[in-house]
């Protein structure tokens, strides 16, 4: 409503500017331009034409976005996977077996949201963080 306040003020102090407008005039002495557009109203179908809408659902027959979404996460998994063995392989290693079963996998148990995949601890027991 700012928007319209600024405009009814600018034309007020700009009266010669309506007069320069071109079309019919309304109630409010403002003039409005001829319509642009004289037929029938658009649909509120957003279904393309049947040609495009054949050619769309031949390539939709084709793409398997499951098994595309499949093969894009089986590599991730297996590096989360070598990353949270080698973690927990090099606190055993330091002696550290309570800290190796504490290591976590925190995409999988807890979601994308973390910024990182793998929780882990220092050999020196030091509070986990990302590897």
């Amino acid at each position: 409503m700012s928007l319209v306040d600024a405009v009814v003020r600018w034309l007020a102090r700009h009266q010669d500017w309506l007069g320069r407008l071109r079309g019919r005039r309304t109630a409010d002495g403002l003039c409005e331009a001829a319509e642009a557009w004289v037929g029938p109203p658009p649909t509120l179908s957003n279904q393309p034409p049947p040609q495009e809408l054949d050619q769309m659902l031949h390539i939709a027959r084709k793409f398997d976005v499951a098994g595309r979404d499949a093969r894009n996460r089986a590599p991730c998994r297996a590096g989360e996977e070598r990353v949270l063995a080698h973690e927990r392989a090099a606190l055993q290693a330091a002696g550290r077996d309570d800290l190796a079963l504490k290591v976590r996998r925190v995409s999988e148990e807890d979601g994308d949201g973390a910024g990182y995949d793998i929780a882990g601890f220092a050999p020196d027991g030091r509070t986990p963080g990302p590897v």
